[in-house]
């Protein structure tokens, strides 16, 4: 989607950026780095089929360095008074796997078995939606591996479109839980280590958001991210039906790189169609969020409070998760951060 828009982007996206108040100023929080995509769901089995149909698989530790098996899906389990704290789900049970998204990052499922949760799917236009974007050889076998892995095509037409430069192919789907998942085949296809047995070999995140220059600001001043604001509002009839919005639809995209990692980002604002916000809990299937590896987490619950976030975690003060020091909040828009401070820095 962002490669249709590049060519055009460059002067607006430069004047966009130093029209945002306060651009050299430094970050007011330092990260170094970046962990996992936390996705939310509401079977882990069926959601694990449908991401190892498409070549997901199993990674060989979590996030707390903890070997996991392959091949096998956990059972659900009562949760610790750590984590009832941290996600603010008092007396949950819940299961937890981590799988690995060849060539880019792993990817948090969680399952949480609370009596008020909800199913909530976002339209692509709704700000607080996130798309998982996973860069393939074969986008054709990619889909066919979606649809048969309980997925469904959001695309108009149920096929992959044709998005420019050159023969570059994409189709949008939703996985079980609702999640956005862009399959994109780039002509070229860009180099890559990932063994030719797989035929997923990058990721990154896309978000919906409510406003561009305020979740800029946000995450430019509280922790640092290297912006490339996008040009003016366009409208395109192709990237329209590719995302499943109205074509009267007009969009604007901002590319973001996390500090001290090679993670990216998309944040999409649309206008000229209705939109909702998505504002899940995060025992809601569907609900997206990231991790980010901070210096120093009691500066980044300072900082992101003040720039109009919201701490989850409860007590609102960050909580051992050993060896880890981590607090859960939501950003401007109501997407979830995991702020993780690891031992020993």
């Amino acid at each position: 989607m962002q490669r249709l828009l590049a060519v055009t982007a460059t002067c607006a996206a430069a004047a966009l950026w130093f029209a945002l108040p306060g651009a050299a100023a430094p970050p007011q929080v330092t990260v170094i780095g970046s962990e996992n995509v936390i996705h939310t769901v509401a079977d882990m089995d069926k959601t694990y089929a449908f991401y190892r149909a498409l070549g997901v698989d199993i990674a060989d530790r979590d996030v707390l360095g903890r070997p996991q098996a392959k091949g096998k899906v956990p059972a659900p389990g009562p949760s610790s008074e750590s984590l009832d704290k941290l996600c603010d789900t008092p007396h949950t049970m819940w299961r937890y796997l981590a799988v690995t998204v060849p060539g880019a990052f792993n990817m948090e499922l969680i399952e949480f078995d609370v009596p008020d949760r909800k199913t909530i799917r976002p339209g692509n236009q709704d700000p607080g939606a996130a798309t998982l974007v996973l860069t393939v050889r074969d986008v054709d076998a990619a889909l066919a591996a979606a649809k048969k892995g309980g997925g469904s095509v959001v695309t108009k037409g149920g096929a992959p479109l044709g998005i420019g430069p050159g023969k570059t192919r994409s189709v949008f789907v939703k996985d079980p839980d609702g999640l956005f998942v862009e399959l994109v085949q780039p002509d070229p296809l860009p180099e890559t280590k990932v063994p030719a047995t797989s035929n997923v070999i990058d990721g990154r995140l896309a978000r919906t958001i409510q406003d561009t220059d305020k979740t800029l600001s946000f995450y430019r001043d509280v922790f640092g991210f290297d912006l490339q604001p996008g040009a003016s509002f366009t409208e395109n009839k192709i990237i329209s039906d590719l995302v499943g919005v109205p074509a009267k639809a007009q969009f604007r995209i901002t590319t973001a790189k996390i500090p001290e990692s090679s993670a990216r980002w998309e944040f999409i604002e649309f206008k000229d169609v209705a939109r909702k916000p998505f504002r899940p809990k995060i025992s809601d299937p569907g609900a997206p969020g990231f991790q980010l590896r901070v210096r120093d987490v009691d500066a980044a619950v300072k900082a992101i409070k003040a720039a109009g976030g919201t701490i989850l975690t409860a007590g609102g003060e960050p909580l051992v998760l050993a060896p880890n020091r981590t607090i859960l909040a939501y950003d401007p828009d109501g997407f979830l951060l995991e702020v993780m401070q690891k031992a020993a820095q």
